[in-house]
């Protein structure tokens, strides 16, 4: 058993645990220059402003480190844009977005390749779509 296990282990190099971290964040930030870019005429109207910030993750595979989340300020309200983790089964990373009517995450099923994801109440399968500019605003503004 553990000979068998041995031989199909894949052993995972620091130098390989860095080149994750640096796609994941750099696909990170190429997520929110699309959103910065869709929301453009928005924020130059001054309906919404877009706050930039850091937080923490900890994953076992890399430990703690540092990632950049969103406020997105809509009229009266808040929407919180949080990275969640990249070592995540079926996915290369999730980055949640929540609001006072509601709650998604993005998936990146592939690199640079987002869906839509409901949070699914227990039991309750997710439903996806791709990530595009006009489903990206008609989330926001359904959870806002």
């Amino acid at each position: 058993f553990i000979e068998k296990k041995q031989r199909h282990h894949v052993a995972i190099t620091p130098t390989d645990l860095a080149k994750r971290k640096e796609r994941w964040l750099a696909s990170i930030d190429r997520l929110y220059q699309n959103i910065n870019e869709w929301l453009q005429p928005y924020i130059k109207d001054g309906s919404i402003i877009i706050e930039r910030s850091s937080t923490t993750l900890s994953e076992e595979q890399l430990g703690s480190y540092s990632v950049p989340q969103l406020k997105i300020f809509v009229v009266d309200t808040t929407v919180d844009v949080v990275p969640r983790g990249t070592y995540l089964l079926g996915a290369y990373g999730r980055v949640d977005i929540d609001g006072r009517r509601g709650a998604y995450s993005l998936i990146e099923k592939d690199w640079d390749k987002w869906s839509v994801s409901n949070l699914p109440k227990p039991g309750g399968a997710a439903i996806r779509q791709n990530l595009t500019e006009e489903l990206f605003k008609a989330k926001l503004m359904n959870i806002a």
